[in-house]
């Protein structure tokens, strides 16, 4: 009989190291001729190198592909209506076909990465969102073009779960969430301004040529996924399959890129049932008792978060263009304008994530707030332009830097047997939120007081958001902390 080290919530939260007794394991035995290491301390001694920022630069994409997609349909939608000559309900069902194909790809990626290895998702994922992009631009119809941004959905919405874990197994504890925070940085910024420009430089006379601006979309996404073939299999998820000389050469060409030097020995740790667990196991884990309270607060954070999100953003070309009287161009302008309150919200998150996760989300959930009651006071009341610009900085600051804090929460929280399912069950969440505000914006859009209740929803579903995000138990922030292996290590192991 062995012991074992894990950890368990004291009466404040926190967590505490306990010892078990646990029954003998034979990954875990110090292998012969030589020293021995632990991942945490290979990642440590590594550090922070060149390796990291390419990383960064690459998962960035991810946010990338989702951001500009809401953005660039955002644009092109009212186009599309015109040329398809579709109606009402048929406008709002195309805003929620990319939420429908996200969702789709959260659940399938994310137990397919959980199960076969981060690579197979990472490279995969931007590889289907380039082709079926591409395919959207050549649509000969309505019924076609839904079918394809559904299937280039797919794609997008693996990504995100699928590059923030195998990015967080990568990264030292010092300065994680900070790191996080830039890649938000890294995908918003440029997703942002490159779908203002392609809408500015893609109307001409007064008319959107939504094709070449969906075709134009795809071009990062299939750049990107050659790039993604340099990228190593994560080693910690290597090592929870005891493939330990895989995950020590992983760790020694990481140690390379950042021109350090590896650990010498050979690499320790506790091999699990990835290989074997199904994934209605790995959904059960994620509602055991040991992170119960914190997954369902994740759910919803998750849910308002991008209602509001993707139906505000959905919403500001329109009221631009009805409530202001602006023209498609000018519309395009106003808009890129506003993403400048972007820099100041992820500037403040990058220094806010690492005093406390759950207080700073919750402020920058209020922003947002504010900033949605304020535009909706600038395009419905006061119909002023400079007001309404104004107001759509300081939603997006609040927009943005809640969304980079909350996706470090959702990746940190959940160990790697399940890391990557379970993010990609609150994504599930968060594009059913965008599904349903597109339908009902789109809906109820023809009517101004009924545009009008649905930014005062909005405004709502951010402050509700603020709730769960301050009653987050305190073993789910995990500032100056590793993240975790196994569900076991959150609580005493029975023997």
């Amino acid at each position: 009989m062995t012991m074992a080290s894990a950890e368990e919530p004291d009466g404040d939260g926190n967590l505490l190291a306990k010892t078990q007794p646990r029954s003998p394991d034979t990954t875990s035995e110090v292998l012969p001729g030589g020293g021995t290491f632990t991942f945490e301390q290979a990642v440590e001694q590594i550090g922070f190198g060149r390796f990291h920022v390419f990383l960064m630069i690459v998962c960035g994409f991810g946010w990338f592909a989702e951001i500009l997609e809401l953005v660039v349909l955002a644009f092109v939608a009212p186009a599309i209506q015109s040329d398809l000559n579709l109606s009402s309900v048929e406008y709002g069902l195309l805003g929620s076909s990319s939420f429908i194909g996200m969702a789709i790809g959260a659940v399938f990626w994310g137990a397919l990465s959980d199960r076969f290895g981060r690579f197979i998702g990472f490279t995969c994922t931007t590889a289907m969102t380039f082709v079926f992009s591409v395919a959207s631009a050549f649509a000969p119809n309505y019924g076609v073009l839904l079918l394809f941004r559904i299937l280039a959905c797919v794609g997008v919405g693996g990504t995100l779960p699928v590059d923030y874990a195998h990015l967080v197994e990568f990264l030292p504890v010092k300065g994680r969430g900070r790191n996080m925070a830039i890649v938000d940085g890294i995908g918003v910024l440029p997703a942002l301004f490159l779908g203002s420009l392609l809408a500015y430089f893609g109307t001409v006379d007064g008319t959107t040529n939504w094709r070449l601006i969906l075709g134009v979309e795809s071009v990062p996404a299939g750049i990107f996924t050659l790039i993604r073939f340099f990228i190593p299999e994560s080693p910690r998820y290597l090592l929870n399959l005891n493939r330990r000389e895989e995950a020590t050469n992983v760790l020694r060409r990481v140690a390379r890129m950042c021109g350090k030097e590896a650990p010498q020995g050979h690499l320790v740790g506790h091999a699990t049932d990835l290989e074997t667990r199904n994934p209605l196991a790995r959904f059960r884990e994620i509602l055991s008792p040991e992170v119960r309270s914190t997954t369902w607060r994740i759910w919803l954070m998750a849910f308002c978060a991008q209602f509001a999100s993707a139906g505000f953003v959905f919403a500001m070309p329109k009221l631009f263009e009805s409530e202001l009287g602006l023209p498609p161009k000018k519309v395009s302008l106003m808009i890129l304008l506003g993403v400048v309150g972007v820099i100041p919200g992820l500037v403040i998150a990058f220094f806010a994530i690492e005093w406390s996760r759950k207080k700073s989300v919750s402020v920058f959930y209020l922003a947002s707030a504010v900033g949605v009651a304020l535009f909706a006071v600038a395009t419905m009341a006061a119909g002023n332009v400079e007001f309404a610009v104004a107001a759509s900085m300081v939603a997006r600051g609040g927009m943005e830097g809640m969304f980079s804090i909350l996706n470090t929460i959702r990746v940190e929280v959940y160990p790697t047997t399940n890391r990557i399912t379970a993010m990609g069950t609150s994504q599930v969440f968060y594009n059913i939120g965008g599904a349903i505000t597109t339908l009902i914006f789109g809906a109820m859009s023809g009517s101004r007081t009924l545009a009008a209740v649905c930014l005062s929803i909005y405004a709502g579903a951010y402050a509700l958001s603020v709730l769960p995000a301050l009653t987050l138990p305190a073993k789910s922030d995990y500032a100056g902390r590793a993240v975790l292996d196994r569900i076991t290590q959150l609580v005493p192991i029975n023997v």
